[in-house]
């Protein structure tokens, strides 16, 4: 069985970047204050064909990549399948809005060393990559997570969730 990864970021048509009106909603407190985050380039390539997502790291341990099956000291896992969801920005609720498949995650926030400039000059930083990436078009994103509640089971309240299915159910 792959280890499942389900990541929560902002919602965007393209990820491929702040241009033509496509801008991230939702998706947290930074990109409500500063208007964008780093997953803006989450399904855009970079030079080398490679796919580097964001999702924001803990701030104490990073993203726990030993539930992924990680040993305690590793600071990576590979061969993960990552999923991206986002809460749609007219009809609500958490939608899967793409995913890689042989994703390498990192415990902490990777640099993609100043070729991703974000509108503020910042580098775009990212805590997963992959070689193959799938982007739905969003008026396909039509598959809902539920968000946890008191009374009922779901995504929890942090950035990313892992969960332990067989991937033949899924894809």
């Amino acid at each position: 069985m792959k280890p499942v990864l389900v990541c929560r970021t902002a919602w965007m048509d393209l990820y491929a970047g702040i241009r033509d009106g496509d801008t991230p909603i939702g998706g947290g407190s930074y990109v409500k204050d500063v208007g964008f985050g780093h997953e803006v380039f989450n399904f855009l390539p970079n030079r080398q064909g490679v796919f580097q997502g964001y999702v924001r790291p803990g701030p104490a341990n990073g993203i726990n990549i030993g539930r992924l099956g990680a040993p305690a000291d590793a600071d990576r896992v590979d061969d993960v399948l990552v999923f991206w969801v986002a809460t749609h920005p007219t009809l609500g609720r958490t939608r899967v809005v793409g995913w890689y498949d042989e994703a390498t995650v990192f415990r902490w926030w990777q640099s993609s060393l100043k070729k991703r400039p974000l509108p503020n000059g910042e580098d775009a930083g990212f805590s997963v990559e992959a070689p193959v990436a799938t982007l739905l078009p969003s008026d396909d994103r039509v598959f809902e997570l539920p968000r946890a509640t008191s009374s009922k089971a779901g995504m929890g309240p942090v950035s990313y969730t892992h969960l332990t299915l067989p991937t033949s159910d899924l894809v």
